[in-house]
This record gives structure tokens, C-alpha cells and sequence, in this order.
């Protein structure tokens, strides 16, 4: 997929407004919202956040595929880094 200006995908249908100029994933409150990266056989990745859940995460989903696996790292809505 090549994005050239902006996109949005998700099922958010709400204006993300001046927040994004490039790609938007966008999904409704009380579902996860994340990016996901997968290479088959090797790895896979979240870049998102958990259903109803402010921190950011980064996730190493390979033993399941799912943002809510144990392996990551997560930056706090105050700015504190978990691991």
C-alpha cells in the first residue's frame, strides 16, 4: 500500500482533525487500535493501544498475535516508560 498526502482506515467514522497529516488508523472507543506487523515465520508487532487504555504500547505479539501479550514496552499518557 503506498499512501501519498493522507489516509485514514478504520471504523471510526469521526474527523481526526489537524492531528494527522499522513496515515490514520482510527477505531471506535472500547475496541484496541493498533498498528499491526507481522513476517511470516519470524515475527509479528503491535504499535497501538489496548482496548479502553490511555498508555501506548509496543508489542511483541509472536507467541500470539494479540496487543494484550505480556512481552512490551509501554509509554504512560504522563510519559513514564513500562516494561
Amino acid at each position: 500500500m503506498d499512501v501519498v498526502g493522507s489516509a485514514t482506515f478504520g471504523n471510526n467514522a469521526s474527523s481526526r482533525g489537524a492531528y494527522s497529516n499522513g496515515l490514520s488508523v482510527q477505531n471506535n472507543g472500547g475496541v484496541p487500535t493498533s498498528l499491526f506487523l507481522w513476517e511470516a515465520g519470524v515475527g509479528s508487532a503491535h504499535l497501538g493501544f489496548k482496548a479502553n487504555d490511555s498508555n501506548l504500547y509496543l508489542v511483541n505479539s509472536y507467541s500470539d498475535g494479540l496487543i494484550a501479550n505480556a512481552a512490551y514496552l509501554a509509554l504512560t499518557n504522563a510519559g513514564n516508560v513500562g516494561i
